[in-house]
C-alpha cells in the first residue's frame, strides 16, 4: 500500500515513527545509490553518536555491568541515578549479603561481599545514520556525504551541535554534502536555510534539499518541496571527471513506505503530528477521505 500523499507523508514526522523512517529511508537510499554508482564507488551507512546534555558516553544498547565494589554515594540501593551516562541506572543488592553484622561488615568482610548488579538503560535516539560514498577500496577519502536531518539536528542541544560541527568540517573539505530536510518543524539547520531561497519560494517550501559541491564553497543547489508535491530527483556528485548520478527520492520513499508497513501502522483518522497548517489542513482531509482513510462523516479536520 503506497502512502496516500504524493510526496513526503507528514504522519511520519511524528516521534512515534520518525526514528524508524530515518533508519529505513537511509537504508533504501544506500540501496538505490549502489545500484546507480559506477563500479569505482560504493555507498556505506555510518552512524554519528553524540553526548546528551547530562554528559557522559551514549550507550546505543542496554548494558549489564557487574560491579566489583560497593555502591558509591551516587548510587542508592534500589534507586536510580544517571551516572553521567545519559541513561538510567538501576542498582540491586542481594538480600542477606554474607558477612554483615548489625553494625555493618568489617573491612575484611566488605571486600568479599556480594557485588551489585547494575543495569544501564539507553537514552532514546543515541545515534543517527548517514551515508558516505567512497572510492572502492579507499575508505580514507569520502567523496560525498548524504544526511537526512533528524529532530535532534533541528533542536538546540547536543544533537544539533554535533551535526553543525560535522557540517562545518565537510564545508571546509573537498567532500560534497547532500542534506535532506523532511521535517516541517525545528530550527533551520541546512547550510542554505529557507530564508535564503527567496520570499516567494519560502512561502511554498515545506521541505528542502540542499547540495553543496566540495569544489565550489559558496554555491548551493536547492530543491524546495511542498507537501503537495512528489519528492524530487536530486543530483549526487562524485569526482570532477565523473558525471553526477540522479537519485529519485520519491521512488526510494515509496519503496521504504511499502517495505516498512507504514500503511498498516499509521492512523490517518487522527491529526498529523506536528499538525498541518493553513489550507493544507483541508487539502489533506479531502485527500484522505477520497482514499477511504478517513470517515466521510468525520467532524474533525486534520
Amino acid at each position: 500500500m503506497p502512502s496516500p500523499f504524493p510526496g513526503m507523508d507528514p504522519y511520519l514526522e511524528g516521534p512515534d515513527f520518525w526514528r524508524d523512517l530515518h533508519q529505513s529511508y537511509i537504508t533504501y537510499i544506500r540501496e538505490a545509490l549502489n545500484a546507480l554508482l559506477p563500479p569505482a564507488y560504493v555507498a556505506k551507512v555510518d552512524e554519528r553518536l553524540y553526548v546528551q546534555p547530562g554528559g557522559g558516553q551514549i550507550l546505543p544498547d542496554v548494558a549489564v555491568l557487574h560491579s566489583r565494589t560497593r555502591p558509591t554515594p551516587q548510587t542508592r540501593q534500589g534507586g536510580e541515578t544517571n551516572l553521567e551516562t545519559g541513561g538510567v541506572a538501576v542498582a540491586e543488592r542481594p538480600d542477606d549479603a554474607p558477612g554483615e553484622s548489625a553494625d555493618g561488615p568489617s573491612d575484611r568482610e566488605r571486600s568479599a561481599a556480594a557485588p551489585l548488579t547494575l543495569t544501564l538503560l539507553p537514552d532514546d535516539g543515541p545515534s543517527e545514520p548517514y551515508i558516505e560514498i567512497y572510492k572502492t577500496g579507499d575508505r580514507s577519502r569520502v567523496v560525498t556525504t548524504i544526511e537526512l536531518l533528524s529532530p535532534s539536528n533541528k533542536t538546540s542541544g547536543a544533537g544539533r551541535r554535533a551535526y553543525v560541527e560535522k557540517q562545518r568540517e565537510i564545508l571546509h573539505s573537498p567532500t560534497h554534502l547532500l542534506e535532506i530536510d523532511l521535517l516541517r518543524e525545528g530550527q533551520d539547520t541546512l547550510v542554505a536555510p529557507r530564508p535564503h531561497i527567496g520570499a516567494d519560494r519560502q512561502r511554498r517550501c515545506d521541505y528542502l534539499i540542499s547540495l553543496h559541491r566540495g569544489y565550489n564553497r559558496y554555491t548551493f543547489e536547492l530543491w524546495p518541496v511542498r507537501l503537495r508535491e512528489p519528492l524530487p530527483l536530486v543530483l549526487v556528485p562524485l569526482d570532477p571527471n565523473t558525471p553526477d548520478i540522479v537519485l529519485d527520492l520519491q521512488t526510494v520513499f515509496t519503496r521504504c513506505y511499502d517495505a516498512s508497513g507504514y500503511g498498516r501502522s499509521l492512523d490517518y483518522s487522527q491529526d498529523a503530528e506536528p499538525p498541518l497548517e493553513g489550507d493544507d489542513t483541508a487539502w489533506a482531509d479531502q485527500l484522505l477521505r477520497e482514499q477511504n482513510l478517513r470517515p466521510q462523516n468525520a467532524v474533525e479536520l486534520l
